[in-house]
């Protein structure tokens, strides 16, 4: 099932990861070699790590980008938790697959936010966990309502 939504929302996530992947092929020799590697629950860093850990969490991006697209693929492996019928099919799907689309564009902006913050060595903002909270429940749970109200 694809929409104009979930269209646009495929290449927004590919421009993040290509300007990310950009990003890090443009500035690799002025990338430090000790990195942030972790963050504490406050934000601060408290772990670090050689820069390859760069590319280790941009290519599990990618990872998680195409196996999500291609869940987005095979609705009839989706767990949509309600009773489809005849009359609710297209709403259902169409809701569960705005929902994985909109996950996924989560989940691109904040490995890519993560790759390129980690590279100056600062602690997270203080509105990072918020946001990025809210960006991954905020559309599970209006989906979530929205199929409810399907059924």
């Amino acid at each position: 099932m694809k929409t104009k939504f979930g269209t646009a929302v495929r290449y927004l996530c590919i421009v993040c990861l290509l300007g990310t992947t950009l990003f890090l092929f443009i500035f690799w020799n002025k990338i430090p070699t000790e990195i942030a590697g972790h963050f504490n629950g406050a934000g601060e860093v408290d772990g670090t790590t050689g820069k390859g850990g760069l590319i280790f969490l941009h290519v599990v991006s990618w990872l998680m980008f195409l196996g999500i697209s291609a869940l987005e693929c095979c609705p009839e492996a989706w767990n949509v938790g309600v009773r489809i019928t005849r009359q609710n099919k297209a709403k259902v799907y169409r809701n569960v697959y705005h929902m994985i689309v909109c996950s996924k564009l989560a989940m691109v902006l904040i490995f890519c936010f993560l790759t390129i913050w980690s590279v100056n060595g600062k602690n997270m903002p203080v509105w990072f966990t918020p946001v990025s909270l809210l960006g991954t429940f905020g559309p599970m749970l209006f989906f979530c309502i929205r199929l409810w109200r399907c059924r």
